[in-house]
Formats: C-alpha cells, structure tokens, sequence
C-alpha cells in the first residue's frame, strides 16, 4: 500500500484487502493514517457485507478513474 500511495503521488486514499481463512479485512492508507476494518466471515451472513464492500470499492475506484481521465482531457 505504501508502494501504490507513492506512485499514486498521495492524491488518493490507497484501498486494500485481505484475506485470512475465511476472514476478509478491509484497509484504507491516507496520508500518514490508516485503518484496518473488524473481520467479516464469508461464512457467514456477512458475505453480503463483503459483497456489498466490493460494490462500493468498485464504484469508488471508478470515480477516481474518471477525475483522473476529466483532468487528462482538460490538459490537452
């Protein structure tokens, strides 16, 4: 995470997740600070949370794409 926040030059949080057995954490690196969430089972009823997380993290990367493509289109 601190690899992808250098080449990322800090404009954006930094999302990561990890996976032991059937325990799902998910991080988030910004600036000098990060969190590390409880663990969510996949066992469990929770799978819909990690589900749900998944969706989020996907529209979240995806706007950070698109500012990304808005400001390269406005430099040309």
């Amino acid at each position: 995470m601190l690899a992808a926040q250098a080449v990322n030059e800090h404009r954006y949080p930094v999302y990561g997740i990890y996976v032991a057995g059937q325990n799902w954490h998910f991080m988030v690196l910004k600036d000098r600070q990060y969190a590390v969430s409880p663990p969510y089972s996949a066992t469990t009823e929770k799978i819909q949370e990690i589900y749900q997380k998944l969706l989020w993290l996907k529209d979240t990367i995806k706007g950070f794409v698109q500012q990304e493509l808005a400001l390269h289109n406005d430099r040309k």
